[in-house]
């Protein structure tokens, strides 16, 4: 129940409109910190210090050869983007950006949607303190926990009776 809720709520976070507040969103600098994103259905955990990562992942999907977690290595950084070098890390170009003050991490994919017509991020339909706590799948959020911390006891987005009341009938609308 807890899987189909999350991939429910990740679902609308991306796609709906519908709600009061819009974005900012402007390039960052890179900074040290732990990164994470945690949908139900994949987690990514991104710790980064002194040029040196640390990455977890892992997915509903599975792996074929899964490689023991964490992957570490070194990470190249060209103005707002980072390049981790790791032949076993499967995303390894990140890009720096703050939403609504706060740093964030983007794949590629997050940003190509964001700059199509529309759009990967509009609104916050559950609120910023759930982005903030889980990302968007393709989105990394600055974490206030220690990447072990993080990966251990993942963070879950926190909705209210009504919240679900209106996921449930906005399903049954498409």
């Amino acid at each position: 129940m807890r899987f189909f809720l999350l991939a429910t709520i990740v679902y609308f976070v991306v796609s709906t409109t519908s709600a009061a507040t819009s974005l900012k969103i402007s390039d960052a600098e890179p900074e040290d910190g732990v990164f994470v994103t945690n949908t139900g259905y994949m987690m990514t955990v991104l710790e980064l210090k002194d040029g040196r990562f640390r990455y977890w992942f892992k997915s509903d999907a599975g792996f074929r050869d899964q490689p023991k977690f964490p992957l570490a290595g070194t990470y190249s950084a060209k103005g707002n983007q980072i390049t981790l070098t790791h032949d076993q890390v499967f995303q390894k170009h990140w890009t720096f950006r703050k939403v609504d003050g706060f740093l964030t991490l983007w794949r590629p994919d997050a940003i190509k949607m964001q700059n199509s017509a529309k759009g990967y991020l509009k609104d916050y339909t559950f609120g910023i303190k759930n982005f903030q706590r889980c990302g968007t799948g393709s989105i990394l959020v600055l974490s206030d926990r220690p990447a072990e911390v993080a990966w251990e006891k993942p963070r879950y987005v926190e909705i209210t009776e009504e919240q679900q009341r209106k996921l449930n009938e906005k399903k049954w609308e498409r």
